[in-house]
């Protein structure tokens, strides 16, 4: 399917990054991507938050990040993002690199950087079994006893709790029922959100919906989507969304008084339009031969004796 082509191709991490990013803004949090991890040209496709001189993390930054980095104490963190990609031994060997050459690239103590594995797919239990995962007491968030990965923190997003906190992250959880809770939880925060970063998530929900009209899907075909293109999205929803706002509340009357009387009966069936109006209402208007259309004789014929009877 295009649709499927077009999600699987998608940069997500820098969509991720973008929301941290926004989240935090603001907050003194610098949030990176694709930094150098040696002194050849080598990227790595995730997020780094970085307090600047190893500061703490202030109680206004903690509260913009998601369950199991919020309680992290190091001043660089590391956050490998899987959208699209179901975990499996490469992205635990993945992670151990980013982690190992970025402390050689940086010369930092163990303590001062912490690299997270953030997926939206929940893996199989006998994969994390495998790496010596468990979870923690915060729920979604998993730790290895295996000492080749004791470093690195797991985090399923279908797991986490649906706070407001987290809800930004969790927006990109896998499953319907996860990502649809986050978004309620969006939808009540929404005025305290950065505009930027309420666009993004709202066009991250227009396409979860597939909610496209034909010249987005043609635009699509030929562009990957980014963050640009999710604003434009989200924009025209929250723009719905507020029209929808608007008219909540006001009488019926005020509202239909702008439409004409063509727009008020479009889409009604014959019945719905004649709902509630006496039968001298409906035959107001209509000649005798109308009236008498589609009758048999017989049926006017005993009408006619019924009202001599009556008028006898």
């Amino acid at each position: 399917m295009l649709f499927e082509k077009i999600f699987l191709k998608t940069r997500w991490h820098t969509i991720f990054s973008a929301v941290f990013q926004l989240f935090l803004k603001d907050t003194g949090v610098t949030v990176g991507i694709e930094f150098p991890l040696s002194m050849n040209p080598v990227k790595a496709d995730i997020v780094l938050l970085r307090n600047p001189d190893h500061r703490k993390w202030t109680h206004e930054q903690i509260q913009r990040l998601p369950d199991g980095i919020r309680d992290c104490k190091a001043s660089h963190i590391l956050v490998e993002f899987k959208k699209t990609e179901s975990i499996n031994d490469r992205s635990f060997l993945q992670s151990l690199m980013y982690d190992t050459l970025y402390q050689g690239m940086y010369d930092l103590k163990r303590n001062q950087w912490q690299t997270f594995l953030v997926s939206s797919k929940t893996p199989n239990h006998r994969k994390l079994e495998a790496w010596g995962y468990q979870e923690t007491k915060t729920i979604g968030v998993y730790r290895s006893s295996n000492i080749a990965a004791q470093h690195i923190i797991f985090i399923d997003l279908n797991r986490l709790a649906n706070t407001a906190y987290n809800a930004p992250y969790k927006c990109f959880a896998s499953r319907k029922s996860e990502y649809q809770k986050a978004f309620r939880q969006i939808d009540k925060i929404k005025d305290h959100l950065p505009e930027g970063l309420l666009l993004i998530l709202s066009g991250l929900r227009r396409l979860l919906n597939l909610f496209w009209k034909e010249e987005d899907m043609q635009k699509l075909q030929t562009e990957e989507l980014e963050q640009k293109f999710l604003v434009e999205q989200g924009r025209k929803l929250v723009e719905a969304l507020s029209a929808k706002e608007r008219l909540r509340g006001l009488p019926p009357e005020v509202v239909l008084q702008h439409y004409s009387i063509k727009d008020r009966l479009e889409g009604l069936s014959p019945k719905d339009r004649l709902e509630g109006l006496s039968p001298e209402d409906r035959l107001g208007d209509l000649s005798p031969e109308d009236r008498l259309e589609g009758l048999s004789k017989e049926a006017i014929e005993n009408y006619l004796a019924s009202l001599e009877q009556k008028q006898s």
